[in-house]
C-alpha cells in the first residue's frame, strides 16, 4: 500500500513528465516528500515542480537547504554532461565506435533533460576495441578500480569526482544461456546514432536497443538491491513517445523471447494508471494487482537499494549469483548454490586444486558467520525478512523475468 507521500510524488511526476493536472494538496509532509524524492532519484524534477510552495510554506532556512540540494544536483548533471562530451571526443577522435548506456541517452527523452540526475558515464564498446579504450582512459588520468577487474561486463574508472564505466556487455544480461540476449543486442554499437542534448554531442543506441538496455538494467537491479522510481520514469518517457503499433512491432517478439515482455507490460501499465500515459491495448490484460506490487517494490528499494539495505540479504535466498535469474527452488538450495559460487569466485585456487575446496568452504562459512554476529551482514533468518524475500520471489516469478514467454 502506497503512502500519501508516495502518491503525491507520483502525481507530481505525472504532471512534470506527462502534463497531468496536479491536485491541490493541503496536507503535504514536505520533509517526507523531499526525502522520498531524493531516495527515488527524482529530486530535481520534484523540486522544480513545488519550489514556489516550498518557499511559501517553509521557514527560509529550511527552504534554502532544499534549494541547495537542488543546485548540487544541477551542478553534478552539468559536470557529468561535460564528461559525456569528453568521452565522445576521446572515442571519436580515436575512431572507436561506442554508445552511451542510460545517462544522456535516457535524459534525451525527458521534457527537461538535465533534471534527470546522473552519477557517471556508462559507455559500451565492442570487445575488439576494449583494450584500446582502456588505454585511452588511463592516458586521460583515469584509474581503473581494482575491485571491478573481474566484473562480467564492465570496468570502473575514477578521476577526482569523475567516474566512468567502460562496458563490453550490456548490464543486466544473465550470465547463463546468454545466446538469445546477445543475438537481440547484436549491432547495438555499430548502429549507434549521434544525438545532442543541451549542446552535448554523444552517440546513443537506436530506439530499439535503448529499450532493451532500459529493461535489462532495470530488471537486473530490481531483482538485486532494488531500483527507484527514476528508472520507471526512464522507461515511461521512452515508451510513451512511441506509437503503440510501432512499439509492438519493435519489441514484442524479442521481449517474449528473452523473458521481458511481461515486465515491459507491467511498467507500461503503471504509466497508464499512475502517470497519465497513453492507454496501451497490449498491456490492458495485465494483472493490475501484480503491477501495484511492482510499484511498491520500486518504492521499497529506492535508487540502487538506498532505502532498504535488507534487500541484498533477501537476494541471496532466491536470486542465483551464477545465472542472475530468479530461482523457484527452496531458499536453502539457492543459498547453498550461491555460497558455492562465491567460494569459487573468492578462492579460485580451489577450482585448480579441488582438494582445497572443503577448506575454502569452511573459511567462507566462518566469514559469513562473523558478518552476521558482528552486525555487518544482513540478518536473513529473521521471520519478517524471510517473508519479504518470499513475496519478492513470488512477484518476480509472476513477472516471468528472464523466462521465455
Amino acid at each position: 500500500m502506497l503512502t500519501s507521500t508516495q502518491k503525491q510524488l507520483l502525481d507530481i511526476l505525472a504532471g512534470q513528465l506527462f502534463g497531468k493536472p496536479l491536485p491541490e494538496y493541503t496536507d503535504t509532509d514536505w520533509p517526507a516528500l523531499m526525502k522520498e524524492a531524493k531516495q527515488q532519484a527524482v529530486y530535481p524534477i520534484v523540486f522544480q515542480a513545488v519550489e514556489e510552495r516550498l518557499a511559501e510554506e517553509l521557514p527560509e532556512e529550511q527552504f534554502q537547504q532544499y534549494q541547495d540540494i537542488y543546485m548540487r544536483y544541477l551542478a553534478a548533471n552539468f559536470r557529468v554532461s561535460a564528461l559525456h562530451a569528453s568521452v565522445h571526443k576521446l572515442m571519436t577522435e580515436n575512431k572507436i565506435p561506442y554508445v552511451i548506456l542510460k545517462g544522456l541517452s535516457s535524459s534525451d527523452y525527458y521534457p527537461e533533460p538535465l533534471l534527470r540526475p546522473m552519477g557517471d558515464v556508462d559507455f559500451l564498446v565492442s570487445r575488439e576495441n576494449l583494450q584500446q579504450a582502456d588505454q585511452l582512459l588511463r592516458q586521460e588520468g583515469f584509474e581503473r578500480d581494482p575491485e571491478t577487474v573481474d566484473h562480467p561486463f564492465h570496468w570502473e574508472y575514477n578521476r577526482g569526482k569523475d567516474s566512468v564505466e567502460l562496458h563490453w556487455n550490456v548490464p543486466g544480461v544473465p550470465l547463463t544461456n546468454r545466446e538469445r540476449y546477445m543475438e537481440a543486442l547484436e549491432g547495438i554499437v555499430p548502429q549507434g546514432t549521434v544525438r545532442v542534448v543541451s549542446d552535448t554531442e554523444f552517440v546513443a543506441p537506436t530506439e530499439y536497443y535503448h529499450g532493451l538496455v532500459l529493461l535489462l538494467h532495470t530488471a537486473g537491479h530490481l531483482t538485486a538491491k532494488g531500483i527507484g522510481i527514476r528508472h520507471l520514469c526512464d522507461w515511461l518517457v521512452f515508451e510513451n513517445g512511441i506509437p503503440e503499433e510501432r512499439f509492438v512491432l519493435l519489441f514484442r517478439d524479442t521481449l517474449q523471447k528473452i523473458g521481458l515482455w511481461t515486465f515491459a507490460c507491467a511498467m507500461t501499465d503503471l504509466g497508464v494508471r499512475y502517470f497519465g500515459c497513453e492507454p496501451r491495448a497490449f498491456c490492458s490484460r495485465i494483472n493490475t494487482a501484480m503491477t501495484d506490487r511492482l510499484l511498491e517494490d520500486f518504492f521499497d528499494g529506492g535508487n540502487f537499494g538506498e532505502k532498504n539495505s535488507l534487500r541484498q540479504g533477501q537476494m541471496t535466498m532466491f536470486r542465483s549469483y551464477r545465472s542472475r535469474r530468479i530461482s523457484e527452488s527452496s531458499f536453502l538450495r539457492v543459498a547453498l548454490d550461491n555460497m558455492d559460487y562465491k567460494t569459487k569466485q573468492r578462492f579460485p585456487i580451489c577450482v585448480r586444486h579441488p582438494a582445497l575446496y572443503p577448506a575454502c568452504w569452511i573459511v567462507m562459512g566462518a566469514l559469513a558467520f562473523y558478518h552476521r554476529v558482528s552486525g555487518e551482514g544482513t540478518p536473513v533468518l529473521r521471520k519478517g525478512i524471510l517473508l519479504a524475500a518470499r513475496d519478492r520471489q513470488k512477484l518476480y516469478n509472476e513477472l516471468k523475468l528472464f523466462t521465455q514467454d
